[in-house]
Formats: structure tokens, C-alpha cells, sequence
């Protein structure tokens, strides 16, 4: 059984593999066709967002965290309007190439 705290520990792993992607994409060598693949790596860290909101509605403390179903709620909501402006910017920076 998945526990707050391993969700909130893969939450954060995923959400820094999509900021490593992006660091990657802003090398110059990096091909355009790469920001689909970081596109796709964005929804990971919504995904487990979402599944900590769906199964976690009690409050817990987590080290110098404390989770509960509005802390889900309001990082799933962050994260999901970050994802739609940044498909949006692809889509942008591709209509220019």
C-alpha cells in the first residue's frame, strides 16, 4: 500500500527530472524535436500529484512537510497551469522556426 510520504518522495523525484530536462533543453546543441520529449516528462510530476490527491485526503506530517488534501490540491493546480503555458510556449516557439 502506497504511503503519503513515498508519494510526496516520487512527487519530488519526478519534479526534478523535469527541471533537469528543461536545463538540458537550454543548451544550444539540443535539437527542437527534444521539447516533446520534456513536454511529456512534465506530466509526471502531475500525475503523482493527482494520485496523492485521489488517495490522500488525511493530513500527515512528512519531515518539514505537512501534506493534506489542499496541499495536493493546490500543487496539482500549480504544476497543471506551468504544463499548459509551457505547451503553449512550444507550440509558439515551433510556429517561429
Amino acid at each position: 500500500m502506497l504511503s503519503s510520504e513515498l508519494i510526496l518522495f516520487m512527487f519530488f523525484i519526478t519534479l526534478v527530472i523535469a527541471i533537469l530536462s528543461g536545463l538540458i533543453f537550454l543548451n544550444h546543441r539540443v535539437p527542437i524535436q527534444y521539447i516533446k520529449f520534456h513536454i511529456y516528462l512534465l506530466v509526471l510530476p502531475i500525475i503523482t500529484e493527482l494520485s496523492g490527491l485521489i488517495f490522500f485526503g488525511e493530513r500527515a506530517n512528512v519531515g518539514p512537510f505537512v501534506v493534506d488534501h489542499l496541499t495536493w490540491l493546490m500543487m496539482t493546480f500549480i504544476l497543471t497551469l506551468g504544463f499548459i503555458i509551457q505547451k503553449f510556449s512550444m507550440r509558439y516557439l515551433i510556429g517561429d522556426m
